[in-house]
């Protein structure tokens, strides 16, 4: 062989020599980087462990100690070797992507509490201005009831009209029939309050003046509180309104969010879910009230508007009757006249039109009907006018 020759064979056997050692040092120094990541993490346990429990802690130490042993031999073989230099730089490798990972870890985790904070104070505000809104909505459409008059639910009938029942002081409980115009297409009182049965969970209790206090509950499943003197009359007759069940949502709301935002470091991810499905729930509860509260309001808006076309309409109609009586007045000046009157006295003599639970309110209160304007389709005479007739009187 030539000296030529020898040169390349010799060349080729360091590289592959130094090529092993590179492989060789870099596997140790990889293996070290896992070892001392392990030995870290059984430290960390190590020192969760109450000093009471010396038989646990002493096994662990004793394992951590080997890892030490196990280190030392892997130092030893990169010294015999000749590949320090190789592992140390291996090893800084390692701890240095083992440290990059931890941090994009914990950058991850912020982002992800910071996003789960957000998303559940958002959920919080809505669900706190949904509330306020229905509470308005609420406020508005009771507006549209007689004077004393409180709001037991609402409901649909078989032909699509809206029926609402309520109750005034008292305790007539009245049922009211609206079309999809908000006009009024009937009305009836259907009952009182002191015949309803007691709620279940609820007991009668009557103190020594003979006053008795009931929770009853009407079919809407509106609760109604009463205070009964001693002869049978409604002393006292409250519904609770909506306001405790807002506070209620709000509390919730709070709960929740604090949920999220305190506790311990990973507090806030692991009660994410549950702070979702509490905020969705209670967002979800107030916005059926508020469609609930804004369909009233819509009923009530319709049947005012409906009332207003109305009343219009027979403003007008009694002008053009008013300017066609004074012509034929004019025409026939004499026995025209004496005809008229007859007529005037015959139709002062008619009954109103009223509806049925009017003319039942109108003998309770002792209200003329002849004497009060009706606000109805064609002016027909509610409930409402005769409440507000006695109010006046």
């Amino acid at each position: 062989m030539t000296e030529g020759a020898q040169n390349l064979a010799q060349q080729i056997q360091e590289q592959a020599v130094n090529s092993a050692k590179d492989y060789y040092g870099n596997a140790l120094g990889q293996v070290k980087g896992q070892l001392e990541s392990s030995r870290a993490e059984l430290e960390g346990l190590l020192e969760q462990l109450p000093e009471g429990q010396e038989e646990a802690r002493a096994q662990i130490q004793e394992l951590i100690d080997s890892y030490e042993s196990i280190e030392n031999s892997l130092d030893e073989a990169a010294q015999n070797q000749g590949v320090e230099d190789t592992v140390s730089e291996a090893l800084e490798q390692a701890q240095g992507a083992a440290g990059e990972a931890a941090q994009q870890a914990q950058d991850a985790a912020g982002d992800a509490a910071e996003q789960a904070q957000d998303a559940a104070g958002g959920a919080a505000q809505q669900a706190q201005d949904t509330a306020g809104q229905a509470v308005d909505q609420v406020g508005q459409a009771a507006e549209g009831l007689a004077p004393g008059t409180q709001m037991l639910g609402e409901s649909t009938d078989e032909e699509g009209n809206t029926v609402q029942r309520t109750v005034d002081e008292s305790g007539d409980i009245i049922a009211t029939t609206l079309d999809e115009a908000g006009n009024l297409v009937d009305e009836d009182i259907v009952g009182n309050v002191t015949d309803l049965p007691t709620a279940e969970g609820y007991e009668e209790e009557t103190n020594e003046e003979g006053q008795t206090t009931r929770v009853v509950e009407d079919e809407s499943g509106s609760l109604i509180h009463l205070q009964i003197g001693e002869d049978g009359s409604i002393l006292d007759l409250e519904i609770p309104d909506l306001g405790e069940t807002v506070e209620e949502v709000t509390e919730t709301v709070e709960n929740t969010t604090e949920q999220v935002t305190g506790g311990g470091e990973g507090g806030g991810l692991d009660a994410v879910g549950q702070v979702a499905d509490q905020a969705q729930g209670a967002v979800g509860q107030v916005a059926d009230q508020a469609g609930q509260a804004a369909e009233g309001v819509q009923d009530t808006a319709g049947q005012a508007a409906g009332q207003a076309q109305e009343a219009a309409g027979g403003a007008a109609q009694q002008a053009q009757d008013t300017a066609g009586g004074a012509a034929q007045q004019a025409q026939d000046a004499a026995g025209g006249a004496a005809q008229q009157g007859q007529d005037a006295a015959g139709g002062g003599q008619e009954e109103p039109d009223a509806t049925e639970a009017a003319k039942q309110k109108a003998d309770e209160l002792g209200v003329d009907l002849s004497q009060v304007e009706g606000s109805g389709a064609q002016g027909r005479i509610t409930v409402k006018d005769v409440v507000s007739a006695a109010n006046q009187g």
